[in-house]
């Protein structure tokens, strides 16, 4: 099973997730949200706490998202030790579903196989990895 943060290239926060979706010519990200969203994490860029607004949680999976490898095929409890290692309070069971149903990984009906589907990620996604980013290189 590959590390929390593992790349297959090179990339901001660890593989090509973000760079090889980049987002629509003139599409500019909520920088306030993404602010707020900052503040969620420590200085190694784990979420300390989860958001109690959607528009948060949303960008705070789509962060999660992007640290899951291409390709890689998970088990419910491979998947929970690898978001374990992206979080601090404890509770893979709830982002595991969250981003099942946001429609960021599929996963088979007895909880097997999960696995990242490949999609757009909105704007902000971009701008919060480049600040966990310089948030880690200072701590």
């Amino acid at each position: 099973m590959p590390e929390a943060g593992a790349a297959d290239a090179e990339g901001p926060i660890g593989g090509p997730s973000v760079l090889a979706f980049a987002a629509e010519p003139g599409e500019r990200p909520d920088e306030a949200r993404v602010l707020k969203t900052l503040r969620l994490f420590d200085g190694e860029g784990r979420l300390i706490r989860w958001p109690g607004k959607r528009s948060q949680q949303e960008l705070c999976l789509w962060l999660l998202w992007s640290k899951i490898p291409r390709g890689v095929s998970y088990s419910e409890r491979e998947i929970s030790d690898f978001l374990n290692a992206l979080h601090t309070f404890g509770d893979p069971a709830r982002l595991r579903r969250d981003l099942f149903d946001l429609g960021l990984v599929r996963r088979n009906r007895d909880g097997s196989d999960y696995r990242r589907i490949e999609r757009r990620p909105p704007a902000e996604l971009r701008l919060l990895s480049g600040l966990l980013m310089r948030k880690r290189q200072a701590a």
